[in-house]
C-alpha cells in the first residue's frame, strides 16, 4: 500500500490588531530610552564645557612666572694656552683642536669634558 503525502502548505498569519499595538509601544519605549540618553549626554557635554571653561579662566589669570634671579652654572670652556698631558703625549690645545675631526667626540672620548676648547 502505498501512502499519498500532501505538499507543505505556507502558513501567514494577518498581523493583528494587538501585536501592531505591542510593536508601537516598543518603539515608543525605544525612543523614550534614547530620549533618556540624549538628555544625559547633552548634560555631560556641558559638564565638559564647564571644565574647559574653568581651566582657560585658570591659564588666562595665572600669575606670568618670574625668573630666576641665580645665574645658571657656568663651564669654562674657552681655549686653554698651556699644553695638556694625556699618557706620555703632550698637545697644544687649539693645535689638537684644529687637527681633531670632531672636537666634541675628541673631547669625549679623552675623557676631558670642562677641559676641552671652545670650537
Amino acid at each position: 500500500p502505498s501512502m499519498a503525502t500532501s505538499a507543505p502548505s505556507l502558513v501567514t498569519s494577518t498581523p493583528t490588531s494587538d501585536h501592531c499595538e505591542s510593536k508601537m509601544d516598543n518603539m515608543v519605549e525605544r525612543m523614550d530610552e534614547m530620549t533618556i540618553d540624549i538628555d544625559q549626554m547633552k548634560s555631560q557635554l556641558e559638564s565638559l564645557g564647564n571644565g574647559v571653561n574653568e581651566i582657560l579662566n585658570i591659564l588666562q589669570n595665572a600669575p606670568t612666572p618670574v625668573a630666576s634671579s641665580t645665574p645658571a652654572p657656568s663651564i669654562d670652556c674657552t681655549d686653554k694656552n698651556q699644553a695638556w698631558a694625556i699618557g706620555n703625549k703632550s698637545r697644544n690645545w687649539c693645535g689638537w683642536a684644529r687637527k681633531a675631526a670632531n672636537t666634541n667626540a675628541a673631547c669625549v672620548q679623552k675623557n676631558l669634558f670642562n677641559d676641552c676648547p671652545k670650537t
